[in-house]
């Protein structure tokens, strides 16, 4: 260990060694070793689903995820891994990642309210047969992998097969395919994602894979590995028509891993909603992603009144990825990515020959607030709501924004949510710690969302703490 916050755990003599990190007391501090994965797990069978359950205002922390320390977790893509089945196309079959929180075969389950944070894995995953589920006004902040997942990834999710059945003969006899598993109908609404994949790369703030009817709305998602909100999978492999040959595969080859699905048999996705969401601060890690994301063909969908905002990586605004399709793009904001719209659907898929997406014109690309044409009406809709007057984003303060070298007399903004009401700014002096509360003449402006400041003299460099008022 060579640098503070560095731990080594000697399995002999069944001891941790850390190494603190500036100001830590360790007489004070609590130290939490996670032992379980799944914290709540609901699962039914085909014939009967669990039905029914609300959790309100659960706190749920401190899990672990095991299975890469033992196995590895090689990320394809939004935090899933390579499946050892798959032996040709690393679309056909993917792991899930762990999380908290499982559901299989699960009809009308609720998280309202409930907080997920600090966790070792990803918060939830809705996966085989759930339907109805939903997840509202909750809070997921510094999780290790991604935020929400939708929906498994795996060709057998896109044609959910019946019992007994393979996928030869289900394209062979037309068998069809198997309601019970598909994941349908599930909303995730007005919630609140701040630092998602602080230790896998590949994560995203809402994932829905292979899904009918998931409605993804109203949700704040920000500080995230990469990108915020994912919809649909297979680039374009396992749609109907399928690719009329993969890439690299000769013309007069079609290898047995690469099955064709005929028109009239198309995945599961459609009916997928993705509206009113205030997405910034993505692919914080990885680049290839946006603020929303698309896969494949998916008739009946619809990105609408979507705020999407300072992105640092490339494309980062909406990116329709190959074979997206059967969608409306409409109503959407962006400014402060690199592109706003990037469109590469290839050939040889069914969304490139039959079902473009429609831009319904009245989307406001590059227009960024204080423009006299930006749509504060439309942008004030996008992103979490209060519940009962109440805003759930907790305190906290996100972003500093400064010169590079400060001097007395430098403007300083700070970002986050403080309340209304002004508390004070600890800042380190030369004689220990500098406040400035509501009196002092060096905060110009506070508000719940922004603090202005004036740097005193004296002042050197150190951590920044806010207090609310509150005294959080």
């Amino acid at each position: 260990m060579d640098e503070p916050g560095e731990w080594y755990f000697d399995r002999q003599e069944k001891r941790l060694y850390y190494m603190p990190k500036a100001g830590q007391d360790m007489d004070k501090v609590q130290a939490i070793i996670p032992s379980v994965e799944n914290l709540i797990t609901v699962e039914g069978s085909l014939d009967e689903k669990a039905e029914n359950i609300a959790f309100e205002g659960f706190t749920l922390e401190y899990n672990t995820w095991l299975y890469p320390s033992t196995k590895g977790w090689p990320e394809q893509q939004a935090n899933f891994a390579h499946d050892p089945r798959e032996e040709f196309n690393m679309h056909a079959y993917s792991l899930a990642p762990g999380a908290a929180v499982v559901t299989k075969m699960t009809k009308g389950i609720t998280f309202d309210g409930c907080t997920f944070r600090n966790l070792g894995s990803a918060g939830i995953n809705m996966l085989e047969g759930s339907t109805e589920n939903r997840v509202q006004n909750c809070v997921f902040k510094d999780i290790s992998a991604g935020g929400v997942l939708v929906g498994g990834v795996s060709i057998t999710e896109a044609h959910p097969l019946k019992p007994g059945d393979t996928i030869e003969n289900h394209i062979a006899n037309k068998t069809g395919h198997d309601e019970r598993l598909i994941v349908k109908n599930n909303t995730v609404t007005n919630n609140y994602f701040n630092g998602i994949g602080t230790e896998y790369k590949g994560s995203i703030g809402i994932v829905a894979g292979y899904t009918d009817g998931t409605v993804i709305t109203n949700n704040t998602v920000r500080n995230v590995a990469y990108s915020g909100i994912s919809v649909g999978w297979g680039w374009g492999f396992w749609d109907q028509g399928g690719r009329y040959k993969p890439d690299g595969t000769p013309d007069n080859e079609t290898p047995a891993a690469y099955p064709r699905f005929p028109l009239g048999d198309a995945a599961v996705s459609r009916n997928n909603v993705i509206e009113n969401n205030d997405i910034s601060q993505c692919m914080m890690k990885l680049h290839d992603g946006a603020g929303i994301y698309t896969l494949g063909d998916m008739p009946g969908s619809s990105i609408r009144g979507n705020l999407i905002h300072d992105n640092v990586g490339w494309p980062g605004g909406i990116y329709l990825d190959e074979g997206s399709g059967g969608m409306t793009v409409d109503e959407n904001i962006t400014y402060n990515v690199q592109v706003d719209l990037n469109h590469n659907v290839r050939e040889y898929t069914y969304g490139y020959k039959a079902d473009h997406f429609v831009d319904g014109g009245s989307n406001y690309y590059g227009i960024k607030p204080g423009s006299g044409s930006y749509p504060s009406d439309l942008a004030a809709r996008a992103g979490v709501q209060d519940v009962n007057g109440q805003s759930i984003i907790p305190i906290e303060l996100n972003t500093l924004t400064a010169p590079e070298f400060i001097t007395s007399g430098d403007k300083v903004i700070l970002e986050g949510n403080f309340g209304e009401e002004p508390g004070r700014v600890a800042l380190c002096g030369e004689n220990g710690t500098v406040y400035l509360d509501r009196t002092s003449e060096h905060i110009l402006s506070w508000n719940a969302k922004k603090i202005l400041i004036r740097v005193p003299g004296g002042i050197v460099t150190g951590p920044v703490w806010i207090e609310s008022a509150s005294g959080t």
